[in-house]
Order: C-alpha cells, then sequence, then structure tokens
C-alpha cells in the first residue's frame, strides 16, 4: 500500500510508462504493469475534470480551447486542490534492489513511492 497524490501521478507518469518500455525480467515487469492499471483510473479521472476545468475558463482559438490569462488564476485555483489529492493505493513497492543501473537518479527519485529499501 502506497500514498501518493494525485500531482505525483501526473508529474511522474512519463518516468513509469519509461520504466515497461524497457527490456524488464517478467516479474518486475508484472509488478510494474499492474502498479500502472490501478494508477490509470485515477489519472484519467484526473485528467477529465482538468478538461472540465479548461472548458469552464478556457475560449476556443485556432480549433483548440485555451484558459487565458484573464482566467489562469481561477483555473489553477480549482485545479491545485485536485492535484493536491492523497490517494491510498493497492499497490506492492519494488524493492530497490530489483532495480537494475538502467535507470538515472532523478528517474528513480521520480518513482521514489514506488519503491522499498
Amino acid at each position: 500500500m502506497i500514498k501518493i497524490t494525485v500531482g505525483e501521478i501526473v508529474q511522474n507518469i512519463q518516468v513509469l510508462n519509461k520504466f515497461l518500455s524497457k527490456e524488464l525480467p517478467i516479474q518486475k515487469a508484472f509488478k510494474l504493469s499492474r502498479a500502472l492499471k490501478k494508477i490509470d483510473p485515477e489519472l484519467k479521472a484526473f485528467e477529465e475534470q482538468r478538461l472540465k476545468l479548461v472548458k469552464k475558463y478556457g475560449e476556443e482559438k485556432e480549433g483548440q480551447i485555451i484558459v487565458s490569462q484573464i482566467n489562469i488564476q481561477k483555473f489553477q485555483e480549482e485545479v491545485d486542490p485536485l492535484l493536491r489529492l492523497e490517494l491510498e493505493m493497492d499497490i506492492d513497492p519494488i524493492s530497490v534492489k530489483e532495480i537494475d543501473d538502467k535507470f538515472s537518479p532523478v528517474e528513480l527519485q521520480a518513482i521514489d513511492k514506488f519503491l522499498k529499501e
């Protein structure tokens, strides 16, 4: 079981996906794949709410909806509480011993919540 904020998930999803794209032992790949499947619904729920706020505070320009400078603060005031939401997820952390040297210290720091000593 890990505690993680929605913001930490949003910020680090690319690193987690990078882990899955590497050649990993099957057991490690399986664990990571299961973790990502549990994270995915939370990420989708956040993105759905964020897009609602973009539509609420945004203006259509050239086929895209963009939050204007006038509304950016209001938008941020509503997005920030979503990013700070803390989730308890039934994910087994991966042992640091299972992680090989293919990952940089920055990448390992980004997924620290998913690692154990």
